[in-house]
């Protein structure tokens, strides 16, 4: 009996994007983030990158992507494309995340919800000191009203719960770090809002969501 699969290439480390970038980053991280920010990369992307890189945690891999695709692209004295910086800079408008926020490292990729870990850690938060974590919420810049709604509308994980724990969830998660993101997080909950066909709907934080279908509106 042959097997005619052809055979596996063996595993070169060398590479391995992971490989290369942890490399990178441990002999010389801040000239890898200087790098990234010649090229257009913002702060907040290049300094969570190294963190989330190196922490090889939660969905680190996809900001691996990412980054490494902007050094796999370039030529040599020509300005990496700036098509894809803005890809590497882009936030997801349902969640407000970057794939190198420091909130990344928190997700479960093997999951069926991958943000699972940081709803649960929001819900804790809300359960246990629902008015510090409302004030921790609005230190960081979230209307009063909009704080308060987002602890009912999460803690009820009813109808369109969801959006607003991720953006919330994310948050927190990425306060305890220096370069965590909080503008994006906090303008997608003070300003964000769902569509229902072309027309303006609730906040992403509105307490009348939980009376809608999650699958209603965008």
């Amino acid at each position: 009996f042959l097997d005619k699969t052809p055979a596996k290439p063996a595993y070169n480390p060398e590479d391995d994007p992971v490989q290369i970038l942890l490399k990178w980053f441990k002999q010389d991280r801040q000239g890898v983030i200087d790098e990234m920010l010649r090229m257009g990369v913002e702060r907040e992307v290049a300094e969570g990158a190294a963190i989330v890189v190196t922490s090889q945690k939660g969905g680190y891999k996809r900001c691996v992507d990412n980054i490494y695709s902007l050094w796999a692209h370039r030529t040599p004295g020509i300005d990496v494309d700036s098509q894809l910086v803005r890809e590497v800079n882009a936030r997801n408008p349902g969640t407000a995340e970057n794939d190198c926020d420091v909130g990344v490292m928190y997700e479960d990729p093997n999951a069926e919800d991958p943000y699972a870990p940081s709803i649960e850690r929001l819900l804790k938060a809300f359960r246990e000191d629902r008015k510090g974590t409302i004030k921790r919420l609005k230190k960081a810049g979230v209307r009063w009203d909009h704080a308060e709604d987002a602890a009912d509308l999460v803690l009820s994980q009813k109808g369109r719960y969801w959006r607003c724990a991720v953006i919330v969830g994310g948050l927190l998660d990425n306060m305890g770090y220096e370069w965590g993101d909080i503008t994006h997080h906090v303008d997608a909950i003070n300003k964000g809002f769902y569509y229902v066909g072309s027309t303006v709907g609730d906040g992403v934080c509105d307490v009348d969501n939980m009376n809608h279908d999650p699958r209603e509106g965008w």
